[in-house]
């Protein structure tokens, strides 16, 4: 298996027009994901980034129960980098906000951040492998797959 970003090349400014840049929703931040203090425990806010790329994939028309249960294609994070700026309460409502920084050639690198109102909370950057699950190892991204990642979802700006 590869390192993490070692099949990332740098991208041409036509390949990076080509990407589906900005995704975004909105989510509130529930009693379960916070500790008795009601701060958002930092596990739970990765469990939100999560379901914000499989709303992603979902929106681009690559679900990811598909690839993973028809397929037997997973895509896992394999790093991730993050920065908790400013805390999040229980009840808050919460933007999430991901865009495509580079598709390598098994590898999807995104930037993601958790915004309440004009605030910065959390910020990060995951880089997914695609992965067959059979063999549990790195694979291509298959072409289907990547000619999905360049259409735009239905709230991209």
């Amino acid at each position: 298996m590869r390192s993490c970003g070692e099949d990332e090349p740098s991208m041409n400014a036509s390949a990076r027009a080509a990407l589906p840049w900005h995704f975004e929703t909105e989510a509130d931040i529930r009693f379960g994901y916070c500790d008795p203090a009601g701060i958002a425990y930092f596990p739970r806010l990765d469990e939100l980034f999560n379901g914000l790329f499989e709303d992603w994939c979902t929106a681009v028309g690559i679900p990811l129960n598909t690839l993973i249960l028809r397929d037997k294609i997973g895509f896992p994070l394999v790093h991730a980098t993050v920065e908790y700026e400013a805390p999040l309460r229980l009840g808050d409502r919460v933007r999430l906000v991901q865009q495509v920084h580079a598709i390598g050639t098994s590898s999807l690198t995104v930037d993601v951040r958790i915004e309440r109102g004009t605030v910065r909370c959390v910020s990060g950057r995951h880089v997914r492998v695609m992965m067959s699950l059979e063999s549990a190892s790195a694979m291509p991204i298959l072409p289907a797959v990547r000619a999905q990642f360049a259409t735009d979802p239905p709230n991209a700006p």
